[in-house]
């Protein structure tokens, strides 16, 4: 699986899941920092990648400007320590593979599939 963690995200999971074999890149790491989100999708969308965000912006994007994306996972975890973003994120993608090209709102709690289009 392909990722693309934005400037929100915290970074120090890509390693984690480059150890499971997916493929990570990062804004402010791979691609220059500060980019737009619209401009972060576009990229993500380009290379089917699958965005990982905190910011809800991305959603808004998606959902209500129906901007073409490869996924959006958004992370609305709260504060929250490495190992437990790692833990929820490998969940996720673990259980949901098959809708990782959709808008993904992971809590604590549950993990709702938004389908666009």
């Amino acid at each position: 699986m392909k990722f693309l963690l934005d400037e929100s995200t915290n970074y120090l999971i890509a390693p984690h899941l480059r150890q499971l074999g997916h493929e990570v890149t990062a804004v402010g790491q791979d691609y220059p920092g500060a980019l737009k989100d619209s401009q972060v999708l576009a990229i993500a969308e380009r290379e089917r990648r699958v965005v990982i965000a905190n910011d809800r912006d991305f959603g808004e994007l998606v959902v209500v400007h129906g901007q073409p994306h490869a996924g959006v996972f958004l992370l609305r975890l709260g504060p929250s320590t490495t190992a437990e973003l790692i833990e929820r994120v490998v969940y996720v993608i673990t259980l949901h593979t098959a809708d990782l090209d959709q808008l993904l709102v992971v809590t604590r709690q549950s993990v709702r599939v938004r389908r666009i289009g």
